[in-house]
């Protein structure tokens, strides 16, 4: 429960450093004057995203927002884009920011890191290339359960698959 209640305090912490404090404290403020910042945002970068980057700021300037926080599944590999579009968009601050998917006593959860280093250090590199790792073994994987005399799927056929919705530089990088 103490988990809850830090993981609430850094929520709403974030939220006063982008300026969200004055609005949380209007008493009869409307949705348009409190939504000014969005913290979760996955684009083709993420396994269950198919947005482009561009496409998410793009859509953040034409909504008004202040801040916004690109938080990829398990890498950052969407950051340099994002930091390219920083000039043409600098009404918006952006927090580099990863969802780390992680095993607890609980099961598993998802963690979303915001104010990450811009340039990933070694070690956190090397935690990305874990999740890599784990991300093409949990692929052979789902190959060896499916194969068998009546079908047979190649990783080959996973890749054109997954090309189908997301660009080949991703999949050229991540598999």
């Amino acid at each position: 429960m103490k988990k809850f209640f830090l993981l609430v305090w850094c929520c709403i912490a974030a939220l006063i450093a982008v300026g969200g404090g004055d609005n949380i404290r209007k008493k009869n403020m409307t949705e348009k004057q409190f939504a000014k910042f969005d913290l979760h945002l996955h684009t083709v970068w993420s396994y269950d995203g198919c947005a482009e980057v561009e496409e998410h700021i793009r859509r953040a300037a034409d909504l008004g927002l202040r801040c916004v926080a690109i938080t990829e599944h398990n890498n950052m590999d969407s950051w340099p884009e994002v930091a390219k579009l920083r000039s043409k968009y600098p009404q918006i601050k952006f927090i580099p920011g990863v969802e780390f998917s992680v095993q607890t006593e609980f099961g598993s959860i998802d963690i979303v890191c915001l104010n990450m280093p811009e340039k990933p250090t070694p070690e956190l590199e090397k935690v990305f290339s874990y999740y890599r790792k784990w991300y093409n073994a949990q692929i052979e994987g789902y190959l060896n359960a499916v194969n068998h005399d009546k079908v047979q799927l190649s990783r080959e056929a996973i890749l054109r698959a997954l090309k189908l919705y997301r660009p080949e530089r991703v999949v050229a990088l991540q598999g």
